[in-house]
């Protein structure tokens, strides 16, 4: 009974003290998805939504606050993956090579006007091969040689992700149509599973190649439609981090590139996007092991690589002030965890809703439907408009009383950017869209 009682206790006091920063206790990371997600419409469905959301969260906090737990959790989770590993190994399919690819020059972000650039000599090809390393029931986590990087799988079949479909793209138009004089533009961040070459690479896993295809055309309502490129490995390599399921430094800037370019050619008051600083454009801060959000689940820590964030000079902002944490790790100021979640800790951008520019030259109001990709894209993208304001379903109130806003803050553009899985199959049961009022 002792045991039991100190068991039950001592995990809810660690995490308080620790939130309390009396104690720092080192963030595993080793977070769970809720066993089952209930769609909007179903009966009870915040009830029983919030019912999975409390059960991952106890899990959660005695998976990373029991004593010795959290190595414990972490040997099982090898030995699983290992054994899932032998498994496939005698089945036959440990590994599965992808047709022959060329390793191409990582292309510069812009170019100059005429430049002419020699032809990169030929080089040998590679193939890559892929192997499973986990199965958690919600997502299945692949490991990628000889590039070195991770990515999921979402599990699921076309009919039960046809209904999910169905409803976001319902609700998505349903915005679309209910203020025309707001030029409404989709932004989908596309993740490995909805590519072709995704399908050479694991070719026994479901494909949502299709359903991108699909979604991209009923969006023929909106004023414009763009989609995060990663159509070769060597572009999900660049604009990816190698264990995160979030754009790397590179993509979140050739996301601004590319809403920026979409939407000029109906505002070109906006402007051209912010260049970058310097040959490259990047700071590299070669001391952080970046290990994200894949490899903190898995507890895989083979994979990793130096932490990189734009350089890039923005405009004065009046309200609030954007900020970053250079002069912290430039110093050695950071979290030393293994898993440390670097994505999130580097900008402030995850608690901002307004940004504003000091000096008001374009007269456009946006405001950005998103979700955490967009904290490495906002206060770019704030540098083209008076006024940006952010909502973030997953985290912010249901029953958005959208055409209220609209008017109110004079929104003059709108734009919808979600990682895929969540945008068109609300996989995580927190887009929120049905609760999205336009009344």
């Amino acid at each position: 009974m002792f045991i039991f009682l100190l068991v039950l206790f001592w995990c809810p006091v660690m995490y308080s003290f620790n939130r309390l920063e009396v104690i720092s206790i080192e963030d595993l990371r080793n977070y769970k998805d809720p066993d089952k997600v209930y769609e909007e419409d179903e009966f009870l469905a915040d009830i029983f939504n919030s019912i999975e959301q409390g059960k991952a969260s106890l899990h959660d906090m005695y998976t990373n606050y029991l004593p010795f737990y959290n190595q414990l959790v972490e040997y099982m989770q090898n030995a699983d993956r290992n054994s899932q590993a032998k498994f496939l190994e005698l089945m036959g399919n440990k590994q599965t090579e992808s047709k022959t690819e060329e390793i191409a020059e990582i292309a510069e972000v812009t170019e100059t006007p005429g430049e002419t650039k020699e032809k990169a000599p030929e080089k040998e090809p590679v193939k890559v091969v892929a192997k499973l390393l986990y199965d958690d029931n919600f997502h299945r986590y692949y490991g990628f040689e000889p590039y070195k990087f991770l990515d999921r799988w979402i599990i699921g079949d076309e009919k039960s992700l046809r209904k999910k479909f169905d409803k976001q793209v319902e609700n998505i138009n349903r915005l679309i149509d209910s203020d025309l004089d707001v030029n409404f533009y989709v932004y989908v961040l596309t993740r490995m599973q909805d590519t072709e070459y995704a399908m050479e690479l694991v070719p026994n896993e479901f494909s949502t190649l299709d359903f991108f295809y699909e979604f991209i055309y009923y969006m023929n309502g909106a004023k414009g439609v763009g989609y995060f490129d990663i159509n070769t490995v060597e572009k999900r390599v660049e604009r990816v981090f190698l264990t995160d399921h979030h754009w790397a430094a590179p993509g979140a800037y050739s996301g601004y590139v590319d809403v920026v370019e979409m939407m000029k050619k109906n505002t070109p008051e906006i402007g051209d996007p912010i260049p970058l600083n310097g040959e490259t454009g990047l700071i590299r801060f070669d001391d952080v092991e970046m290990r994200g959000s894949f490899a903190a689940v898995l507890r895989y820590e083979e994979y990793y690589e130096p932490f990189i964030v734009l350089d890039i000079t923005l405009p004065e902002y009046a309200n609030p002030g954007h900020w970053d944490a250079y002069e912290q790790y430039s110093a050695g100021k950071f979290d030393k965890n293994k898993y440390a979640d670097h994505y999130s800790a580097y900008y402030n951008s995850s608690g901002q809703r307004h940004y504003s520019l000091k000096n008001k030259t374009t007269g456009r109001n946006l405001l950005v439907i998103g979700d955490s990709y967009s904290w490495w894209f906002n206060w770019l993208i704030a540098a083209n408009f008076d006024n940006v304001y952010i909502y973030l379903p997953p985290w912010d109130q249901k029953n958005f009383q959208y055409n209220q806003f609209v008017r109110e803050n004079k929104i003059t553009d709108v734009l919808l950017t979600q990682f895929s899985d969540r945008l068109m199959f609300n996989y995580y049961g927190d887009s929120n869209f049905a609760s999205i009022r336009t009344d």
